[in-house]
């Protein structure tokens, strides 16, 4: 619940409620049986602590939530490089070039028939996700890359079926 920011109002950082949680347990315990009018228990005191970074607090939101709820890890390096393209954007694009920047939400590695690897990769931007698919040539360049990596990347627009996709041809790990 602190990571979900359900205690905001108290005015409190969530490093701060977390720090101190085994304390207010344990008031809260005390208190809840007891007769007001006859005890008051002493409130106890907070020890103030600096916030949680934000990379600390985005990984908290994708705990809770299952998504990032206030930025996404990807927003604070689409100032740093020009014309990247928005995923949201891609079909605008379709058999066209293009860098956008990505999360790596997940990575599959198989085997094509002459047994080399190549990988489909689930990106993310702030707006929406799309499938890289990544040739044996191209992922034997990048197989480091691992979920969690926020990647660069160049490629062409593709569509297979009704779904828009990015052919990887050049990827550059940002983190």
């Amino acid at each position: 619940l602190i990571y979900a920011g359900c205690f905001a109002s108290f005015g409190y950082n969530k490093k701060t409620l977390c720090h101190n949680l085994e304390i207010i347990i344990n008031y809260a315990q005390l208190n809840q049986d007891l007769d007001k009018s006859l005890i008051e228990i002493e409130k106890p005191q907070i020890e103030i602590v600096n916030e949680f970074s934000k990379d600390e607090l985005m990984a908290q939101e994708l705990e809770v939530f299952g998504f990032y709820f206030s930025v996404h890890p990807t927003t604070k390096y689409k100032g740093q490089y020009n014309n990247i393209i928005d995923l949201l954007n891609i079909p605008n694009y379709f058999n066209k070039d293009v860098t956008t920047i990505v999360y790596i939400d997940s990575i599959k590695v198989i085997k094509t028939k002459k047994g080399e690897d190549m990988a489909f990769v689930l990106g993310s931007d702030e707006l929406s996700k799309i499938d890289i698919t990544l040739f044996p040539k191209t992922y034997n360049l990048y197989k480091e890359i691992k979920k969690g990596d926020i990647l660069l990347v160049m490629g062409r627009v593709e569509r297979r079926l009704a779904t828009y996709q990015l052919i990887a041809q050049k990827i550059e790990v940002l983190l």
